[in-house]
Formats: C-alpha cells, sequence, structure tokens
C-alpha cells in the first residue's frame, strides 16, 4: 500500500539500502563497505535536491500504512480463527452427547473418523496444607503437590491425607 509516489531513482536507492538488513531481525546482511556504498548513493541523491528528506518521510509513511493494513488483517483473521474454534467446538460437544446417548460409549468407526472415550486418572487435592510433606515439590520460594508422587503412592494403596484418584473419560475423534 503506498499513499505517497517516490521519484524512481529514490525508491531504488532505498530499496537497495533496506536490503542491507535481515527483514526478521534487522541485522546487517552485507559488508559495510556495500552498505557504505548504498548509503553514498542515497547521500548524493539527497546532495542533488532537499526533497529527499520529504522523501523518506513519505517512505515511512507508505510504512507505516502497509504495517497498519496488516495489523488489521491480522486482527481480522484472527477473529475467524477465534469463531471457528468456537463452532469445532460445538461440534465436538454436540458429537460428544450423541455418542454417548445412541452408542452408549461404545468405540466407533464411521467413514474414517474413529469415536472413542479414552480412560483418565487425575489427582484431586482437596487441601494443600494437609498434604504429608513427601507429597510435596519445592519450587523456588514455595511448594507445590507433587501429583505424580501422589499419584503413584494412590494406586500402590497408600494413604494420601486430602488427596483422592478420580477417574475421567475423555472424547476422542481421530
Amino acid at each position: 500500500m503506498s499513499i505517497y509516489t517516490l521519484p524512481q531513482e529514490v525508491e531504488k536507492a532505498l530499496d537497495l539500502f533496506y536490503s542491507c538488513f535481515d527483514e526478521q531481525t534487522g541485522e546487517l546482511i552485507v559488508s559495510e563497505e556495500i552498505m557504505n556504498e548504498r548509503q553514498a548513493q542515497l547521500d548524493e541523491l539527497q546532495n542533488q535536491t532537499n526533497e529527499v528528506t520529504e522523501w523518506y518521510l513519505k517512505d515511512r509513511a507508505n510504512k507505516l500504512a502497509y504495517i497498519a493494513g496488516i495489523e488489521s488483517e491480522v486482527e481480522r483473521l484472527q477473529k475467524i480463527v477465534s469463531s471457528e474454534k468456537k463452532k469445532v467446538s460445538r461440534s465436538e460437544n454436540l458429537l460428544e452427547r450423541i455418542f454417548a446417548r445412541l452408542y452408549e460409549w461404545k468405540p466407533l468407526v464411521i467413514g474414517s473418523f474413529k469415536l472413542s472415550y479414552r480412560a483418565s486418572e487425575a489427582v484431586m487435592i482437596e487441601n494443600e496444607a494437609g498434604l504429608p510433606k513427601e507429597f510435596l515439590r519445592v519450587i523456588p520460594e514455595s511448594t507445590a503437590p507433587d501429583k505424580m508422587a501422589i499419584k503413584e503412592a494412590l494406586k500402590a494403596w497408600i494413604n494420601v491425607p486430602w488427596a483422592i484418584l478420580e477417574s475421567r473419560q475423555s472424547f476422542s475423534i481421530k
């Protein structure tokens, strides 16, 4: 998007100068000698006319307008992605209800899709302060429950106060 027209020789000189730098990092990617030559071309143009400074400003304005257009498009696309993700989530919720009601959670293959439930377990902590110290892991300046150690202990029928092992079902579409 260009809102100003730059003379071709200035635009070409600017493009050559900008090509001295990596577009992502801004680091110099050519020798300093080449960059200095390209800078000299721009300086020579500036010596020919005082309008070059205005051309620099117009080039900057063009780039800002281009960036604004890109940012606007990114925002529009992010809204579309968010909307589509919500639609997928609603579709999955509907499929899960249908699967549970009609097929009673039995694995099912329909076309190239496989519907199933995956059993999993999760440790639920009712009171962190009541956990024995051997079931806590130290994080700098704090502690947190070591759920893996707690899970292993609960599976081995060791009593861990304030912790329970909960069985869960996860709906899966492959």
